[in-house]
Parts: C-alpha cells; structure tokens; sequence
C-alpha cells in the first residue's frame, strides 16, 4: 500500500460477529470474537501472499 501513497492503519470491522462488545454498555468482547478476529486476518494473510503484498504486524 506505501508503493501507492497509502501510510495508514487499515482495521477490520465484522458486522454481527458473535461476543462482539456492545456499544449499549461496558462490556468486554468475548473469546469467539477474538477467534473471529484471527480466522479474519488469516483469510487476508493468505490473499494478501498470493498477490505478494507484505503485511507488517
């Protein structure tokens, strides 16, 4: 993304992911969200090697 001008952070946001913490009160994310998170960067992982774009963690 740098080769293209791009120098920001990009985020992922899962729609209705379940153990999501909810914005109606102080409640923490619960562990299947975290798994969610980790299959989600996984699936880009693998993408982003098949069109060798270099992820930096």
């Amino acid at each position: 993304m740098k080769a293209i001008g791009y120098d920001n952070v990009l985020s992922l946001e899962l729609e209705d992911a379940p153990g999501a913490s909810s914005q109606n009160g102080p409640r923490n994310a619960e562990r299947i969200f975290d798994m969610e998170l980790n299959i989600a960067m996984r699936f880009l992982e693998e993408i982003a090697e098949e069109v060798n774009i270099k992820i930096e963690k």
